[in-house]
This record gives C-alpha cells, sequence and structure tokens, in this order.
C-alpha cells in the first residue's frame, strides 16, 4: 500500500534531500560518509499517452541483501501513484551490487531546478518519490514491505 504526503511533507523530504547532499559534500564526499544502508539508482521516465510520466529506479537494500524495481506514475492532474517490487534477475542483481552507488534527484522543470526526486532514508529505509512543482507537490512512499 502506498499514501501521498501532503505538500508540507513534500516540501520537508526535497529539504532533506538537500540538507543530506550539502553534509555529504561539506563533510568530504564519500570517503567521510556513513556506511551506506539503501540506494537508488535512476533508470529514466517515460512520457505516456494522456499526459503521464512513469518515472523508474532501482532501490538497493544492503542490509537484506535485495533489489527492487520502482515505478512512480505522475498523472496530467498532478496525481501520483507508484510502488516497488523484488527484482530476481541474476543479472541485474549481480550488475546493480556497487557498494559506491548514492541517490540523486532527477528531472528538470523551469530554471533547472529537479522537479522529481527519488530518495531513500538510510536510517529507516523509507523510500519516496517526489513530483515538485510551484504550486503543488506531491510525495508518495513507495517503501517496499
Amino acid at each position: 500500500m502506498s499514501k501521498v504526503l501532503t505538500t508540507t511533507g513534500a516540501i520537508r523530504a526535497f529539504v532533506t534531500l538537500i540538507c543530506a547532499t550539502s553534509v555529504h559534500f561539506l563533510s568530504g564526499g564519500a570517503a567521510a560518509s556513513q556506511t551506506v544502508n539503501y540506494a537508488l539508482i535512476k533508470t529514466g521516465s517515460i512520457s505516456q499517452a494522456g499526459g503521464n510520466n512513469q518515472y523508474s529506479a532501482y532501490r538497493i537494500d544492503r542490509i537484506r541483501q535485495k533489489i527492487f524495481s520502482c515505478q512512480a506514475t505522475v498523472s496530467n492532474t498532478l496525481q501520483v501513484t507508484g510502488n516497488c517490487s523484488l527484482v530476481t534477475s541474476p543479472r541485474v542483481l549481480s550488475d546493480l551490487n556497487d557498494p559506491t552507488i548514492r541517490a540523486a534527484p532527477f528531472g528538470r522543470g523551469s530554471g533547472g531546478k529537479p522537479n522529481t526526486v527519488w530518495q531513500v532514508d538510510q536510517l529507516t529505509g523509507t523510500t519516496v518519490f517526489c513530483y515538485v512543482v510551484a504550486n503543488a507537490s506531491k510525495c508518495i512512499d513507495v517503501t517496499p514491505p
């Protein structure tokens, strides 16, 4: 089951991502970072008929030694839906098992600012996809069971 977060939650999630990224760079990057328990690898976006956009990413869970394929869809009315499912392909599992992988925002809105963000909480594993625009921000929790 997935849940849509409020605009306040979306802004809080976005600010958290920016702060975490800033701390990472200010602390000397990967060498000074704590252990990465979870990682996200964006795999792209597809424009669909009717103005919908689908975004995808792989979520790596190093605690449970599992990889999930995550999808999120933003409708033309800014409704956000999504989920993550377990990956069982041996090739994908071996290709994505890299301890240096980091999460990153992607997508570009006006002014070159990111308008879509995948993020994962390193302590809890909570995985969120956010679509951020000037007057409406929506996030969905896609954390796998």
